[in-house]
């Protein structure tokens, strides 16, 4: 049975979550370690991106966290050019 990239790359990574070493990866994959270490290395670059992407919070949300908490002055705290105003209603 062959199998596609994707089905290949979703073995790899069930085998390396049950504790697999890259070896063992490799007998049973029938794959080489430097393909086995691609798919590992693209997986924890795309943990990582997402990780950033999450902990990075858009300047008028930062804003409005600040300005609900009270704090002020909120533009100078974020260094925010001038333009962006915030107002209490």
């Amino acid at each position: 049975m062959v199998l596609t990239r994707e089905e290949k790359e979703r073995f790899v990574l069930d085998l390396y979550n049950q504790g697999k070493s890259t070896r063992q990866i490799a007998e049973e994959a029938r794959m080489s370690f430097r393909d086995i270490g691609a798919i590992l290395d693209k997986v924890e670059e795309e943990k990582k991106t997402s990780k950033e992407q999450a902990e990075k919070v858009s300047q008028s949300t930062q804003a409005y966290q600040l300005f609900y908490e009270g704090k002020s002055p909120v533009a100078i705290a974020l260094s925010i050019q001038e333009g962006f105003r915030l107002s209490r209603r």
